[in-house]
């Protein structure tokens, strides 16, 4: 009589990825996490259009203190498109 023993062995692979500042951005959005949201550089410029009218704000603080007021309620995506021109990020959301 011919004994057989069968082992079965499982590997679990980890992933890593680092999140990338549009990632963290629009994290914050989603859990109104913007106060603690680091996706901005001090040299980080917002050039916002929004109805009627068009501004712009320099700097990580600025940045954030306004986004702080657009999206202090936890959100949701509808629709995103995310385009990744050479130099920076363009992002428009619905």
């Amino acid at each position: 009589m011919t004994t057989t023993q069968t082992t079965t062995q499982t590997t679990t692979q980890t992933t890593t990825q680092t999140a990338t500042p549009v990632d963290r951005f629009l994290q914050g959005i989603v859990t109104a996490g913007i106060p603690t949201t680091d996706a901005w550089t001090d040299d980080a410029r917002l050039d916002a259009t929004v109805p009627n009218w068009r501004f712009t704000v320099r700097g990580a603080d600025a940045i954030r203190s306004t986004y702080e007021g657009w999206f202090a309620d936890p959100g949701r995506f509808e629709e995103l498109r995310q385009l990744r021109p050479p130099a920076g990020w363009s992002s428009n959301t619905c």
